[in-house]
């Protein structure tokens, strides 16, 4: 080594600092004109003997071959350099262009990253905090700051659960209000992993802050929106329920009236005009019982009642029902009686029954309705065949739907809800339904119902019930509050030649029981009493005033099943308003059958 002073080399040695750092801030070339400037330097001391490069002791074939060294090596070691810190400049850029994808996501879905470093307890957020939390940026707060900003409502569910991580359950998820700086608030949903120390303790805490502000809003209105709508429809039920017995009431005075008008026309003109008001009630009637039936179905308020049964059940009471309207219609009704069991709620199967076969009727000219069954696998399929005028391929996929009435509907009658009907009762009851037809040549429709146990004991089926016209021999006592009801009743027995004593009200009934000492054999009364008791607690204290248990029925326009039930449940006949004559006088002798 030299003994002289290391001037020249320190000045020298000054630049590699200078050249560090332009291999690791600037690009490559600046590195590469780096490296050629010393190699220059190298070169030109060495020609002129400056330096390190130009010592004199030394041949000048060592010094050049220690400038070559030199040059190497500088060069190798910029070129390394360069690489290195050009590859380390894309994996931060890289890096940079990945993190401000990621603010960008967090920003459009309202997401906040944040670190809960729970031992220095400090919590750093994202960037995009700033515009959710309200937080100046890069703001730190600690846990307690944290906390005081969650809503008093929810501070202790979030304190529970944070309280709450263990290492088997680091996990956790909830949602909680934030009251901003700025006094605002927002819903957050924060999902986020605990991470615990050897201790067992909690020392991290990292995840995700959603603003679900704008969910939380709409399930509130979507809330209140149901509420409105649930109140919205018991008001329409209210009101249907309040119509429908309002409504019943001058139906069944104008049944009453058409009935006791009959026998003074036998025959003639007058005649067909009376049978044609009968008509018109009928189809009034059928209007307000398939309205009420689509709101019962629409409300949620049928329950079906399932049991075991045999399909004569439901079959005997329908041949019955339907042989008038066919035969007016010239029609041929063929039903194929079977004893098979099937499962099902036997008074909603027997009303989907109904409405097929009413639409048959309506629809068919000539030929004949064909009503049976036929086994399919652990199922049996109920079948209602036409003749009719059929269903076109494309009124099929809308004949369900309530009020569609295909071509020709209006002039054929209904209303359009018959079938609607049909189909929500099948889903009610889990039934399949479906339907084929060939215009012109006849429809199909099809119930598909779960087969029973074999072991069920089938019941015999019941001899038709012919009604006749003999006359109730007994005496009537009954209760009905409207006073065009109790006209027209009074009209209808007495030209029935039943002996009936009428009253407005229970305390009027119980007056003649107790203190006139009537003895009626049978009681008739409203089920709504205006100021009185219902139908069943008057006919309970009377009974208690005669000292027997007289036969009674109850006349309702509420066709609710629970009032319905209720009533039965007491030993208790129930004629559903508006009722026909001869349903009134059949009930009143059923009670003289009892009695």
């Amino acid at each position: 080594m030299p003994n002289e002073p290391w001037t020249t080399e320190l000045a020298i040695g000054t630049l590699c600092p200078l050249l560090l750092w332009i291999a690791s801030r600037l690009r490559p070339a600046f590195t590469a004109i780096a490296t050629f400037i010393c190699a220059i330097t190298i070169v030109w001391t060495t020609i002129f003997a400056i330096g390190i490069f130009g010592d004199l002791h030394l041949s000048i074939e060592q010094r050049v071959l220690g400038a070559q060294a030199t040059i190497l090596g500088i060069s190798l070691g910029s070129l390394v350099l360069a690489a290195l810190f050009s590859e380390r400049r894309l994996h931060e850029s890289a890096i940079l262009e990945r993190e401000a994808r990621l603010q960008e996501a967090l920003r459009a879905g309202s997401v906040i990253a944040f670190d809960w470093d729970v031992s220095a307890d400090e919590i750093r957020f994202s960037q995009n905090a700033t515009e959710i939390l309200g937080l100046h940026s890069q703001q730190v707060l600690s846990g307690t700051e944290w906390l005081k900003h969650i809503h008093p409502e929810d501070h202790p569910r979030v304190a529970f659960c944070l309280e709450g991580a263990r290492p088997d359950q680091p996990s956790h998820s909830i949602a909680f209000r934030y009251r901003r700086p700025d006094g605002g608030e927002v819903w957050l949903e924060q999902i986020a992993m605990v991470q615990f120390g050897s201790a067992g303790k909690p020392t991290r805490i990292n995840g995700l802050t959603t603003d679900v502000t704008e969910r939380k809003r709409f399930e509130g209105e979507l809330s209140l929106a149901r509420k409105s709508a649930e109140l919205a429809d018991r008001a329409k039920s209210s009101f249907l329920a309040a119509a429908s017995h309002d409504l019943r009431q001058p139906l069944q005075t104008l049944k009453l009236l058409q009935a006791a008008l009959e026998p003074h026309h036998p025959s003639g003109e007058a005649r067909n005009i009376v049978a044609g008001i009968g008509q018109s009630l009928d189809t009034m009637s059928g209007i307000l019982s398939s309205l009420l039936d689509v709101n019962r179905l629409e409300s949620g308020n049928l329950r079906p009642s399932v049991g075991e049964f045999s399909l004569n059940e439901i079959f005997e009471p329908l041949a019955g029902d339907f042989v008038a309207p066919v035969q007016e219609r010239g029609l041929r009704l063929c039903i194929v009686r079977s004893e098979l069991i099937i499962r099902s709620d036997r008074r909603m199967l027997a009303e989907m029954i109904r409405n097929l076969l009413s639409n048959a009727v309506r629809y068919t000219d000539r030929g004949r309705i064909l009503l049976g069954c036929r086994r399919a696998g652990d199922n049996v399929r109920i079948e209602v065949w036409d003749s009719g005028v059929g269903i076109t391929e494309d009124q099929l996929p809308h004949i369900f739907h309530e009020c569609y009435q295909g071509t020709g509907g209006a002039e054929r009658g209904g209303f359009g809800l018959g079938l609607a009907i049909v189909k929500r009762l099948g889903e009610i009851l889990d039934h399949r339904v479906e339907v084929r037809s060939i215009s012109g040549k006849g429809t199909r429709f099809f119930i598909e119902v779960p087969r029973g146990r074999s072991g069920v004991k089938v019941p015999e089926a019941a001899p038709p019930v012919h009604p006749h016209n003999g006359a109730f021999l007994g005496s009537v006592l009954a209760i009905e509050d409207e006073a065009s009801v109790r006209s027209a009743l009074g009209r209808l027995l007495k030209k029935r030649g039943v002996d009936a004593i009428i009253v407005a009200t229970a305390t009027e009934a119980l007056t003649l029981v107790r203190e006139q000492g009537l003895r009626p054999d049978a009681l008739l009364c409203d089920y709504n009493l205006r100021g009185s008791p219902d139908g069943i607690e008057t006919i309970r204290h009377l009974r208690a005033a005669l000292g027997r248990n007289v036969p009674a029925t109850v006349m309702t326009g509420d066709t609710r099943s629970q009032t319905v039930d209720s009533i039965s449940a007491q030993g208790i006949s129930v004629l559903i308003k508006p009722f026909l004559a001869e349903e009134l006088l059949e009930a009143l002798r059923g009670q003289e059958k009892r009695e």
